[in-house]
């Protein structure tokens, strides 16, 4: 089977955009237009892939995503970040997907591969009074499963995820 999609949509926020309260704890932006709507971001996405599984027991799935993103937005355009939204480099614009499985009799396996591209976050400095710009690395993860099928529709299964690393970093604040 192979399929195809597409989707459009708009976001929209209503973000602090006064100075930012480093004192305070956790750290806090303030509003100086408390209630008014921030300019729309204007979102495209669109996915392609193909996916199928053989008569005897092997299934397989890849597929693309590309995430266009319009920044309509006035955050952002100086030279020092005001706010932690920049919905054009905040999202990931591509992201692969491909997946392997097996079945036979009550067994089954499966092992998944996802990579997505580098994208901005924003953390705040070490004396806390100001936000930087953080760009995190595109990165791999991969998921394998075994499953033992008890009835048709029950399916013991365990699975081991994040194989190929022992950290991922997903954000700009401090690991966990």
């Amino acid at each position: 089977i192979v399929y195809a999609s597409w989707g459009r949509g708009v976001e929209s926020d209503v973000a602090p955009n006064g100075p930012l309260d480093a004192s305070a704890t956790p750290p806090v932006q303030s509003y100086t237009n408390a209630g008014q709507a921030l300019p729309a971001a204007r979102r495209r996405q669109y996915e392609i892939g193909i996916k199928g599984h053989t008569a005897f027991g092997l299934r397989w799935n890849a597929s693309y995503a590309l995430v266009a993103t319009g920044d309509h937005t006035l955050l952002n355009r100086g030279p020092v970040p005001s706010s932690i939204v920049e919905y054009a480099r905040s999202t990931p614009a591509n992201v692969l997907i491909g997946g392997l499985g097996y079945s036979r009799d009550k067994w089954e396996t499966d092992v998944m591969a996802r990579w997505q591209s580098s994208f901005l976050d924003f953390r705040l400095n070490q004396q806390r009074t100001a936000l930087i710009p953080v760009e995190l690395s595109n990165y791999v993860t991969v998921t394998a499963r075994v499953g033992y099928r008890l009835t048709e529709t029950l399916t013991l299964g365990l699975a081991a995820q994040q194989l190929l690393r022992s950290q991922l970093i997903e954000t700009a604040g401090p690991p966990v």
